[in-house]
């Protein structure tokens, strides 16, 4: 036998995050609120897959997601002046325009 050498390859670990209950639940809520999965990966900072897998696993279908409304997340919103509140709205819909693109 001249020669022979054994070859090894190395398996890389796989980079797995488990999801967490509060990851569960945030997939959910954002899926309520009409997020998209890139949009939803982008705030988890996991890949559009694997909120895809996950969104099928927790069984939110997408023919049943409602549409995205604007909503401002702040216990003051109701003392915000209105032109400000036309702002937000706005920087919101142009948000929505280059997420969607």
């Amino acid at each position: 036998m001249r020669g022979h050498h054994r070859i090894t390859l190395e398996k890389k670990p796989h980079n797995i995050r488990v999801w967490s209950a509060a990851d569960k639940e945030k997939v959910k809520d954002l899926f309520l609120l009409g997020y998209s999965d890139a949009e939803i990966a982008h705030i988890l900072g996991r890949t559009v897959i694997a909120v895809g897998l996950q969104r099928h696993y927790m069984k939110l279908r997408k023919a049943q997601q409602p549409h995205k409304e604007f909503v401002i997340h702040d216990a003051m919103a109701e003392y915000y002046p209105t032109w400000y509140k036309k702002h937000l709205l706005q920087q919101w819909k142009e948000q929505q325009q280059t997420s969607s693109r």
